[in-house]
């Protein structure tokens, strides 16, 4: 009897792997779906919709966009975590949508680390700290003083709470002991014209808007969030500028419900790596302001959690003001 029970488990088991590797082989057989967590338009908008066509080429089915905005990204990757981990559904997703949103979402209701598995990185878009030119600060170290020498301190702009450029100010802030206060725009578009008023003496801006208005001189950058320099910028990081550690990518990555299969897992990052590679893919990206960097789903992985681990004591210790 022992023997006949190991055997039928054994055949249910080999039966299980049969079917498990049959079912990835045959993915994908129907529409696949990219949840943009944001409104048509922006940056994470935009790389999804330039990626799509190329998945579709390779996996031989239609991949559509689906954009599912709300509560900062937190409404789409809150869709995105819930859906079947088949691999018919997947999300682009962003500092601001996967770890800003959920950081600061008291009742948040899931963890985009245990709730998905990471496909890839696909770029990084540096920010720029931008200056009025009314302030007359040349470096780093005078910005700082600046700051500590008002009593008021100096107001920067963001394109609304919980973003990238919000959180640019504060994580400089808790760096540098500098006095900032926050003035939140519902886009980057009314803190840059703010900015260039002198309503405001800061923002922290993307580099094509940034690189523009400084070409116009309307504003004064000062260097980019980046870890190292970048060839869509001669700016210099504000790490080598003097402020070691200090890092802000508005990142965009693709990523999958936990519990996909890890064929799939495997195939769809086999596929975003090589587009990631093509030099027109690059070239494209290039032009939106952005720098193609490549990570594996593992290392992608790792980096969610370095993300966290980064920005949570800043989140908390604004909670706490």
């Amino acid at each position: 009897m022992h023997r006949l029970i190991t055997g039928a488990l054994c055949a249910l088991a080999g039966f299980a792997l049969v079917s498990g590797a049959a079912l990835a082989q045959a993915w994908p057989t129907q529409t696949i779906t990219i949840i943009v967590p944001f409104a048509p338009g922006g940056s994470n908008d935009i790389t999804a919709r330039l990626l799509a066509p190329e998945l579709q080429k390779r996996l031989g089915q239609s991949v559509i966009i689906e954009n599912k905005a709300g509560s900062g990204g937190y409404v789409g990757v809150g869709a995105a975590v819930r859906a079947k981990p088949d691999g018919y559904t997947l999300l682009i997703s962003s500092a601001s949508s996967h770890v800003f949103a959920n950081l600061t979402k008291s009742d948040a209701t899931y963890d985009p680390r245990q709730g998905f598995e990471a496909i890839g990185l696909i770029n990084d878009v540096p920010l720029a700290l931008s200056i009025w030119p009314g302030l007359n600060v040349k470096t780093l170290a005078d910005l700082i003083v600046a700051a500590k020498a008002r009593p008021e301190g100096l107001f920067f702009g963001s394109s609304g709470t919980g973003s990238s450029t919000h959180f640019a100010g504060e994580l400089f802030a808790a760096k540098t002991g500098a006095k900032l206060t926050h003035v939140p725009y519902p886009g980057g578009a009314q803190a840059l014209l703010d900015l260039t008023s002198g309503r405001i003496q800061l923002a922290w801006l993307t580099l094509p808007t940034a690189t523009a208005q400084g070409e116009a001189g309307a504003i004064n950058n000062l260097g980019i969030t980046s870890l190292e320099r970048t060839s869509v910028s001669t700016l210099p990081t504000i790490i080598e500028l003097g402020l070691p550690g200090y890092y802000v990518g508005s990142w965009t990555g693709l990523f999958a419900p936990h519990g996909v299969s890890p064929d799939v897992r495997r195939r769809l990052a086999q596929e975003l790596r090589d587009i990631v590679a093509e030099p027109a893919f690059q070239k494209r990206l290039i032009e939106i302001g952005s720098v193609p960097a490549w990570k594996g789903p593992a290392e992608t992985d790792a980096f969610i959690q370095s993300e966290f681990a980064l920005w949570e004591p800043v989140v908390r210790k604004l909670e706490k003001k």
